[in-house]
């Protein structure tokens, strides 16, 4: 059943339907690769050095300025700002589109950006991420045990294998991020050293990070992450008037810091993935009478867009019959090893030490949709926008160098 599944993704693939990720794309991995090198820190090699052809066009369009600020606006894909008036700072800055590495979701997407490699490598796959080390699902980002309460307690080396790249960076490296989580595990992993500032609100922030950039005598690197427009996509759907009235109020806010800042500063602006609406009617619930759940050892992983499945042992081929016959017509449910050998997580062998970490099967959908584990008295709910899969506006991100 699998194969059906597989014979289904490739069909879509060369429909057009869903984006094949490809390594030699200028993508997030790229961007990271040239941001590092701007800011004097080391990469971690290539085994194929073609793969960075696209670095180093990137690293051009970039430029070499003494101060670079680099903002990721969470969930900014390409489509949205597009949808902004021409004369919008974001419109008129915008250098090219980028894809995000797959999937298109934060936890793998700022992983790539603090390593500077493709999720095959680093190991962060999804929002809920499986460990094998440890058996046990966790949730990389805010370092939370599955229920999404209990702090984690596993290693942070375990869980995030790949060393960040900035540790031994030649400039002076600042982040921003919100108060709320600036001293959280992963914030720490990240941004390596790096001085880390606290913000509550928006305005407050920009203001904040002209007035740092402005007192700065050596060649610096200030790293700026806003989540707003990710949590309100989420919330409210990232077509809906609330969610373009937020975009439009950082575009003008990012329009002053620029007029804000030297001559001598570069603003780079990217997101790490985008959003696509999801209808009512495009949510599954595994839930307790489900068929699916006597034949799964495990919750579900992965992303609702990129459901992940660990299956009891000897129940393989009845669980790809039972899944194809319950949701074949829209999703296509293939292997861990058959994404592996798509090179949907990043180029060649690179992840196979990783294989483990995609359990044993993963799904995705040709549809707006959504899967959820809701058994075991864990209560269901569905965002009005989503992530993580391959469609176009999931996938594709701006590149913005003002």
């Amino acid at each position: 059943m699998p194969e059906l599944g597989l014979r289904t993704l490739r069909r879509w693939f060369d429909d057009g339907v869903l984006v094949r990720p490809d390594a030699r794309r200028a993508g997030l991995v790229h961007l990271a690769r040239a941001l590092a090198l701007a800011a004097g820190a080391a990469l971690p090699a290539l085994a194929d050095p073609t793969l960075d052809l696209a670095t180093a066009a990137l690293k051009r369009d970039i430029g070499d300025s003494p101060h670079l600020v680099v903002v990721l606006l969470d969930a900014c894909g390409a489509s949205l700002v597009k949808s902004l008036p021409e004369d919008s700072f974001l419109r008129r800055h915008l250098i090219r589109e980028l894809m995000s590495p797959f999937p298109s979701a934060t936890s793998a997407a700022l992983t790539t950006l603090a390593t500077a490699t493709w999720p095959a490598a680093h190991g962060v796959f999804a929002w809920w991420q499986y460990l094998p080390e440890v058996d046990r699902i966790v949730l990389p980002l805010p370092y939370l045990d599955y229920d999404g309460q209990t702090p984690c307690d596993v290693p942070v080396a375990v869980t995030l294998p790949q060393a960040a790249i900035y540790r031994q960076a030649e400039r002076t490296l600042t982040s921003f991020l919100p108060a709320a989580f600036k001293d959280s595990s992963y914030s720490c992993y990240g941004g390596g050293c790096a001085e880390r500032l606290g913000y509550d609100e928006l305005p407050a922030l920009f203001a904040d990070v002209g007035r740092h950039v402005r007192a700065q005598t050596a060649p610096s690197y200030t790293y700026v992450y806003v989540p707003m427009i990710d949590s309100l996509s989420h919330e409210r759907g990232p077509s809906a008037p609330e969610v373009t009235a937020l975009v439009r109020l950082i575009d003008g806010l990012l329009a002053g810091l620029r007029e804000a800042l030297p001559a001598t500063a570069r603003i780079v602006v990217t997101a790490d993935h985008g959003q696509i609406d999801v209808p009512a009617d495009g949510v599954i619930f595994v839930t307790d009478d489900s068929p699916l759940l006597p034949l799964l050892r495990l919750p579900l992983s992965g992303e609702p867009t990129m459901p992940v499945f660990h299956v009891r042992e000897g129940q393989e081929a009845e669980f790809g019959r039972r899944f194809t016959n319950l949701y074949g017509n829209e999703w296509a449910l293939i292997t861990a090893d058959e994404a592996f050998d798509l090179e949907l997580f990043g180029p060649g062998t690179l992840g196979r030490p990783h294989r483990g970490r995609v359990g044993d099967f993963l799904a995705l959908s040709v549809a707006p949709r959504q899967m959820w584990f809701a058994a075991g008295g864990r209560t269901p709910y569905a965002d009005k926008g989503t992530h993580g899969g391959l469609r176009l506006d999931e996938m594709t991100v701006p590149l913005v160098v003002a």
